[in-house]
């Protein structure tokens, strides 16, 4: 079968909803002086109020990522890898929140599973493949996305790590394999336990 997707380079930039947007607005707001001084002039109403954010609207995944970039640099140590944190922080909120239907409480690998459905919440472009890898592991893989670059792939690992908590998992590790240059995919190694 031959693939006819388009490559990355014939892609246009993607978007995000807006509820992963939400929190990070809110953190720069509650910093207003320190992020305002720190932004490019573009993104500037997402933090003086002239932007509102809706839940459910796309946004530019561009403007995401650079908002979130700022919030990394002036939110306090949070003891661990800030973009890793921001995907805990947003996956708990989501998966204790309005997507909390997709999560089989008590069955970590069958909620990593569901996770090519959340993307699609959260994604207008790109695909999510998870792969079983033993009992309590699995290989996840995101293709067809523009936006798959180091700090990226760590708020991701964060968002599904945080699934598999919130699904029951007492430890959760998910290890980025490959990032992903031009049309190649990102991959990510996860690896969870439970309580017997």
């Amino acid at each position: 079968m031959v693939d006819r997707r388009p490559t990355l380079r014939a892609m246009k930039p993607g978007n995000i909803k807006g509820i992963s947007l939400i929190d990070v607005v809110k953190g720069l707001r509650a910093n207003r002086q320190s992020a305002l001084a720190r932004l490019p002039d573009a993104l500037v109403p997402y933090v003086d109020g002239s932007r509102y954010i809706l839940a459910s609207s796309w946004y530019p995944d561009d403007d995401f990522m650079a908002l979130s970039e700022i919030i990394t640099q002036i939110m306090p140590d949070p003891g661990m890898d800030p973009w890793t944190w921001l995907g805990c922080f947003g996956g708990r909120k989501a998966f204790e929140g309005p997507y909390a239907p997709l999560v089989k409480e008590g069955d970590p690998g069958e909620s990593l599973a569901r996770y090519p459905e959340i993307w699609r919440f959260y994604h207008d472009q790109g695909e999510t493949i998870v792969e079983p890898a033993g009992d309590q592991g699995a290989r996840i893989t995101i293709s067809h996305y523009l936006t798959t670059f180091p700090s990226f792939c760590r708020l991701q690992a964060g968002h599904m790590e945080e699934l598999l908590r919130v699904a029951g998992a007492t430890s959760a590790r998910i290890t980025v394999a490959e990032v992903g240059q031009g049309d190649e995919p990102a991959r990510f190694d996860a690896r969870w336990t439970l309580s017997p």
